[in-house]
């Protein structure tokens, strides 16, 4: 490097002395070796002679790490720079030979702590591998320092708010600490809420799925998506039933609440299914009116088809307190409900009639014999028996099948006389889920 010149002590002035003959002075000097010296030459000069000694030093490998922003969404670095979510920021590496020769063996890494940790990918700007790379002492003639670059990109996220980037240069077999050096950047504020609504359950029909008399039990869960403090969050639930608002209440109460960034909040709610119900929707909303976010679950029944049958007689007979004498006329009014959750078709109306044990011919109108029943749907049948002498008790069973001849209804009687009975007012079959 440039000379240097050494300070000289002794038992005489070094800037003028005299000597007699065959005398002797000694001078002496000091020289602290820096961390980039290896050939030290110290020349001596008295009266016009000069000496020199050369002393070699030891290696002292040493370097330096300087780590900083290079440039946001590819352009350079502004001195009033702002970060904000979705930025990539590049990041350069610069490691400096400071020492007195090469430093072979070197290992870089660049550890990113923000919303979650990471090690950043390097790349060395001339192809050098950051799990061994080698710092030359000079980069050309001049005797300039060498130095490795290496590069590293990173997208700042939605959850990120303050990033800490640290850089180390590491030589592992000299038992020494890493060079370090951070970079720290803070992201402006991103509000951003997440509601997820889900089913915590399974039904009880075929894979799971949800059947009259099952209960749902939904889980709703808010999520501090962004990177700052949201306050005055309220959840809204809205619960339809085939069209129809049903209330649901969630579980703990839903006044406003505040989430910090990262943190959820969890409700529960549950609803007993109704043998009716076919289609469940589920429409939970988070919002605080500046941001909001929604979500919907809906919910397809298993199908549950089921009828009630309602057999009634319309009219008295002529015997006494109105009991039906041989030759009446005894009508019959069957109304016949769809009570499940789904629509039926090719329905069928059949009509038993015994009397003391006989099996006795009733005539139905043509359209019980084969019909079609939508959800909710009623339809009414009507027809007549004319009673005969030798009977004493009429036994009738009204039933509705579907194409698989499966019974939907029960029995239901009708005593005549001899005996004076009342009529058969208001027999009636309810039937509860018409399929195995």
């Amino acid at each position: 490097g440039e000379p240097v010149q050494l300070t000289l002590s002794g038992d005489k002035d070094p800037e003028a002395f005299d000597l007699a003959k065959g005398e002797a002075v000694t001078f002496t000097a000091t020289y602290t070796v820096e961390p980039d010296d290896k050939e030290l030459s110290n020349t001596a000069t008295v009266g016009g002679k000069s000496d020199e000694v050369i002393t070699e030093a030891e290696d002292q490998p040493a370097w330096t790490v300087d780590k900083s922003v290079l440039s946001v969404n590819g352009k350079p670095v502004a001195d009033d720079q702002t970060y904000t979510v979705g930025d990539k920021v590049t990041y350069a590496i610069v490691v400096t030979n400071t020492g007195n020769c090469d430093v072979q063996g070197l290992k870089a890494a660049d550890l990113l702590s923000a919303s979650a940790e990471m090690n950043l990918m390097l790349t060395g700007t001339r192809g050098e591998n950051p799990d061994g790379f080698t710092l030359p002492r000079y980069a050309d003639a001049q005797k300039t320092p060498g130095t490795v670059t290496f590069l590293a990109e990173y997208t700042l996220k939605k959850s990120d708010k303050v990033v800490v980037n640290l850089a180390s240069i590491d030589k592992p077999d000299d038992g020494k600490d890493p060079e370090t050096d951070e970079v720290v950047i803070t992201v402006e504020d991103y509000p951003e809420v997440d509601v997820i609504k889900t089913v915590a359950n399974k039904g009880t029909g075929k894979d799971g799925a949800f059947r009259g008399g099952d209960t749902i039990r939904y889980r709703v869960e808010v999520r501090n998506t962004g990177n700052c403090l949201l306050e005055n969050l309220k959840v809204e639930d809205i619960f339809e039933v085939d069209g129809l608002l049903t209330g649901l209440t969630l579980s703990p109460a839903t006044g406003a609440f505040t989430l910090k960034a990262g943190e959820s909040k969890v409700f529960h709610a549950s609803y007993v299914i109704k043998e009716k119900d076919t289609c469940l929707v589920n429409e939970v909303t988070v919002s605080n009116g500046e941001i909001g976010d929604e979500d919907k679950v809906v919910i397809t029944t298993e199908p549950n088809p089921s009828v009630t049958v309602l057999k009634e007689v319309t009219n008295i007979g002529y015997g006494l307190q109105g009991a039906f004498l041989p030759g009446d006329e005894v009508d019959y009014r069957v109304t016949v409900t769809n009570t499940g959750n789904c629509d039926l078709y090719d329905l069928k109306l059949i009509d038993s009639l015994y009397g003391d044990d006989t099996r006795l011919k009733i005539t139905l109108p043509e359209e019980a014999l084969s019909f079609d029943l939508m959800k909710g749907e009623t339809i009414v049948f009507q027809y007549s028996y004319r009673t005969q002498e030798g009977y004493g008790l009429l036994v009738n069973t009204a039933k509705v099948l579907d194409a698989t001849s499966r019974v939907k209804t029960r029995i239901v009687t009708d005593p005549i006389s001899p005996a004076a009975m009342p009529p058969a007012y208001g027999y009636t079959s309810n039937v509860g889920d018409c399929f195995d």
